[in-house]
């Protein structure tokens, strides 16, 4: 049995760890296995982000092989497609380099170019959650007790417009509203698994 890797992508504050932990009651009720991964809190990734933001890492095209290079060492590492899980749900990653990383002129694309040439396997199925700004804001703000957010309403506009722009080009990805309520997203993603 191969496992399918499902992959679960979007803005912050869009609900991704939400909707994560309900498919993954749902699916233990069901008795389907499935595992979850984050590839965020594994040393190779969290060593590229903080050289990002220290400014040892500037070149935008550096960046974009940086965090290729760290994320396809964690898969190769960490990520074990062979175990007997029906489903692996990623909690972002493939195409989450591809909007965070995107830098001046290099287009999407070029990044999942550099994605696929260290050999991080593309999802089976990516669902990239949606919502109106105003609705990311005021998550963001509830989740954060209304502390001062790192995400500014021009950031958050960058990754819907390039979340957007991945759901129109690549197949596997499917664009799921989750702007109203919770068991309305639920029946979209289950749709999928029908």
């Amino acid at each position: 049995m191969k496992t399918k890797l499902i992959c679960f992508e979007g803005p912050n504050g869009v609900g991704k760890s939400t909707i994560l932990d309900r498919l993954r009651k749902e699916f233990y009720i069901k008795g389907i296995s499935c595992k979850t991964f984050k590839d965020s809190g594994y040393p190779e990734m969290i060593k590229v982000r903080r050289n990002i933001r220290e400014g040892s890492l500037i070149n935008p095209l550096e960046i974009v092989r940086s965090v290729a290079q760290a994320r396809g060492e964690v898969y190769r590492q960490y990520l074990d497609l062979k175990e007997e899980s029906e489903f692996l749900f990623l909690d972002r990653g493939y195409y989450t380099s591809a909007i965070l990383q995107s830098q001046g002129d290099i287009p999407i694309s070029r990044v999942i170019e550099e994605n696929l040439s260290v050999g991080i396997p593309i999802p089976d199925r990516t669902f990239i959650l949606m919502a109106p700004l105003e609705i990311l804001l005021k998550r963001i703000a509830e989740r954060e007790r209304n502390k001062p957010t790192k995400y500014s309403p021009e950031f958050l506009m960058k990754q819907i417009r390039g979340y957007l722009e991945i759901a129109r080009n690549y197949e596997e990805c499917s664009l799921v509203d989750n702007s109203e309520s919770m068991s309305l997203t639920m029946d979209r993603i289950n749709e999928v698994f029908k």
